[in-house]
C-alpha cells in the first residue's frame, strides 16, 4: 500500500461541513482541529469531489514566513495568479483588458500592457521558485517567457506626459502591501473570479498550514491576511465567495495569550476570520473505522490487536492521522532467527519423546515471521516516532479505570499473545518452549494424538492451546526450517467467562517491548530508538 492509496472514510463529518459551508452568509470559515488530525486531507477531498461546484485556490503561509509584510501581499497574489493560470482561468484576453477603476483608466489606456509587466513581476516572486518550473506547473513557463518579452519593450518606452499622475497612482494606490492597494494584478484576480462566478461556480480561497508556522510568524501572517477584510472593496478584496483558514484554534489561542497576556481579548481578535462560528474538525470516529480495516499486519489475530490499540489511542487523542500514516512507509523487516537451541541425541532416545524429530537434527529454532507480534511492536514504534513514546502510550492504557475488550475478540487476542508470552516465560529454558515435556507421563495426562507427537501446549488467561505442527513420524523436523513454520492453533480448552482488560493488554505489550529492547531483537527489527 502506497501513500496515494490512503483513504479515511469521513462519515457524518461531510454532512456537518455541507451544512456549514452552504450558508451564503458564512463567507469566512475557520476549520479547527488538533495538529495532524487530517483537516487538510478532509478539506482537499471535500472540494476535489465537488469540482463542478467550486474552484479552489490554496495558499500555504509557511512559504511567506521569511518575507516582509509588504512582500506577503505580492506573494499571495502570485500564488493566486499562478493557480488561476494553471487551472486555465486566465486567458490572453485578460492581458489587454482595460481597468474598470476610474483612477486607473487613463493609465491603462496609455499602457495597456503594463498588466503583463506586473504579472511578470508577481510571478517572479513565487516561493519556492522551483515550483514554477516543476512538472506540475509547466504551463506557467511559456507565460513567464511571454510577459518577460513584453517587459523588455516596456522598459524601452517613455511614459510620456502623464508621468506625474502615474507616479502618484503608483505611490498611493498601487503600493504593494498598502491597505488600499488594488493594482492591476489585484484587478485581474477580481475580474477572473467574477467571470468564474458568472459561470455558476463558487470560488474558495484556502489558507492552509497555519499550524506549521513558528509562533513568531502566526500573528504576522494573520494580521496581513486580515487586511483583506478591512477595506471597502465589496466583501473580499479579490471577491472570493468563501475564505477558509485551516488551523488549530486552541493552539493559536494558547500562543496568543502567552504573547499578549492572559487577559488579552483573543476572541475579539480572531472573530474577524469567521462569519458564523469555527467548524470543529473531529475525525476520530472515521479514523477508528479506518483502523478497524487496517491490513498492515497480515496475521488476522494480530491485526485485531493492532486495530484495538489504534482505536483506543485515537479516541483518547494520543494518536493523530498524520502519525498513523507513517505505517504506509514502514518497510518490512527481513526474516531473522528469534531463538535457536542445540539438541542432544539423548533428548529423543525414548519413543514417548519427540517422534516428530529427526534424531540427526542438530538444532531447533524459530523465526520472526512465526511471532508476528514483533512486527506489530515495530510498526507501532514507527507510528509513534520513537520507542519511548510508544512505551509511554502503552502504559497510558492502564489509566482510566477498568476497560474490558469486546468478548468477541477474546480468542484472537489470546492467540496473538500466547506465543510471545510463553516464549518470555521459557526464555531461560527454551526446550520447554519448543516441546511440551521431556518427562515420562502416564496416558491419563498425555494430550498427544495416537501417533505420539510431542507438540507443546501453552496456557494463558484460562485458555489451553495446543500448537499443531506440520511434522509427523514420516515427515520429521530436521533443523533446516523454522520449527513453527506453517503452525496453527488448536484451542483445547477455554474458560466459560473470560474478560480481558485493556490494562492486561498493556502489561503484555510492555513486557514484550521491554524484552525487545533488552535483547538483540531491537537491532534485528531495525528499531533505532530502542
Amino acid at each position: 500500500m502506497g501513500p496515494n492509496s490512503f483513504f479515511i472514510p469521513y462519515a457524518s463529518i461531510v454532512d456537518r461541513f455541507v451544512n456549514h459551508i452552504s450558508n451564503p452568509r458564512n463567507e469566512r470559515i475557520i476549520v479547527s482541529g488538533a495538529f495532524g488530525i487530517g483537516k487538510t486531507t478532509f478539506v482537499k477531498s471535500y472540494f476535489d469531489a465537488r469540482q463542478d461546484e467550486y474552484i479552489t485556490i490554496r495558499v500555504s503561509p509557511i512559504n511567506y514566513s521569511v518575507s516582509s509584510n509588504d512582500s506577503i501581499f505580492e506573494l499571495i497574489k502570485a500564488d493566486i495568479i499562478k493557480q488561476l493560470y494553471v487551472q486555465g482561468h486566465i486567458k490572453a484576453k485578460h492581458f489587454t483588458k482595460f481597468s474598470k477603476s476610474k483612477a486607473w483608466l487613463k493609465y491603462a489606456k496609455e499602457q495597456p500592457l503594463e498588466l503583463a509587466k506586473q504579472l511578470s513581476e508577481a510571478l517572479s516572486k513565487l516561493h519556492p521558485l522551483v515550483e514554477v518550473t516543476s512538472a506540475g506547473f509547466a504551463g506557467v513557463v511559456p507565460l513567464i517567457k511571454a510577459v518577460n518579452e513584453i517587459d523588455k519593450k516596456l522598459k524601452a518606452d517613455a511614459r510620456g506626459r502623464d508621468a506625474i499622475l502615474i507616479a502618484h497612482l503608483e505611490s498611493v494606490v498601487q503600493r504593494p502591501g498598502s491597505y488600499v492597494e488594488f493594482n492591476l494584478i489585484s484587478e485581474l484576480i477580481a475580474d477572473v473570479l467574477e467571470e468564474i462566478r458568472k459561470s455558476g461556480l463558487k470560488t474558495v480561497f484556502i489558507v492552509d498550514d497555519l499550524d506549521r508556522l513558528d509562533p513568531d510568524h502566526i500573528f504576522r501572517i494573520l494580521n496581513v491576511l486580515s487586511v483583506h477584510y478591512d477595506h471597502d472593496i465589496e466583501k473580499h478584496k479579490f471577491g472570493f465567495d468563501k475564505v477558509i483558514c485551516i488551523c488549530d484554534l486552541a493552539n493559536i489561542e494558547s500562543i496568543f495569550r502567552h504573547r499578549y497576556g492572559a487577559t488579552a481579548d483573543f476572541h475579539g481578535y480572531i472573530d474577524k476570520f469567521y462569519s458564523e462560528e469555527p467548524f470543529r474538525f473531529d475525525n476520530s470516529d472515521a479514523i477508528a473505522n479506518y483502523c478497524q480495516s487496517l491490513e498492515a499486519i497480515q496475521v488476522p489475530h494480530v491485526r485485531i490487536v493492532l486495530q484495538i490499540l489504534l482505536v483506543h489511542f485515537v479516541n483518547r487523542g494520543v494518536l493523530t492521522i498524520r502519525q498513523i500514516l507513517r505505517h504506509l512507509v514502514s518497510t518490512p523487516v527481513a526474516t531473522f532467527i528469534v531463538c535457536e537451541e542445540g539438541m542432544l541425541t539423548k533428548d529423543f532416545q525414548h519413543p514417548q519423546n519427540g517422534m516428530h524429530i529427526d534424531p540427526k537434527a542438530q538444532r531447533v529454532y524459530f523465526e520472526s515471521v512465526d511471532m508476528p507480534m514483533l512486527e506489530m511492536v515495530r510498526l507501532l514504534i514507527v507510528v509513534f516516532g520513537s520507542y519511548d513514546r510508544y512505551l509511554d502510550a502503552m502504559k497510558s492504557l492502564r489509566e482510566g479505570g477498568r476497560v474490558y475488550l469486546p468478548k468477541e475478540h477474546n480468542d484472537a487476542v489470546i492467540q496473538a499473545f500466547i506465543m510471545p508470552l510463553n516464549f518470555l516465560d521459557h526464555v531461560q529454558k527454551p526446550k520447554r518452549f519448543f516441546f511440551r515435556s521431556f518427562d515420562v507421563r502416564d496416558a491419563a495426562h498425555d494430550f498427544r494424538h495416537d501417533d505420539n507427537l510431542d507438540w507443546p501446549i501453552w496456557k494463558l488467561k484460562g485458555y489451553e492451546i495446543r500448537i499443531v505442527l506440520r511434522y509427523i513420524a514420516g515427515n520429521r523436523y530436521d533443523g533446516s526450517d523454522s520449527y513453527f513454520k506453517d503452525f496453527h492453533f488448536d484451542v483445547r480448552k477455554k474458560p466459560e467467562q473470560a474478560q480481558i482488560e485493556l490494562k492486561e493488554l498493556s502489561d503484555w505489550i510492555v513486557r514484550i517491548a521491554e524484552y525487545v529492547k533488552s535483547s538483540r531483537l531491537s537491532h534485528q527489527l531495525g528499531i533505532a530508538s530502542a
